[in-house]
């Protein structure tokens, strides 16, 4: 039922090949124009599904630092890859909401 969901959520033309299912799953209840932004982020920085997770709690929870040593005030580290995002801002992102059904 989940893949169904998730697939009926992301039309083919705007899946990313470069992106894993798992990536397309965590973003599956967000509304058309966060997926966006949050695919063409996670495509861009090459964010891993962890990382990208870690991402969404920390400006779902308003902006708050993740409780973890892999957080520093200006971005945030992934701890599978070690990839460093840089972060701006919460207002240059349109907020998370839920909108799972």
């Amino acid at each position: 039922m989940n893949m169904a969901y998730v697939a009926a959520r992301f039309e083919i033309s705007r899946r990313r090949e470069t992106l894993s299912w798992s990536h397309h799953a965590d973003l599956a209840a967000l509304t058309v124009e966060e997926q966006e932004h949050w695919l063409d982020l996670a495509e861009q920085e090459h964010l891993s599904v962890r990382c990208l997770r870690l991402e969404l709690r920390r400006r779902k929870d308003g902006g708050k630092d993740v409780p973890s040593t892999n957080v520093r005030k200006t971005g945030i580290t992934c701890p599978q890859c070690g990839h460093y995002l840089e972060l701006k801002s919460s207002s240059d992102s349109p907020p998370i909401t839920d909108t799972q059904e």
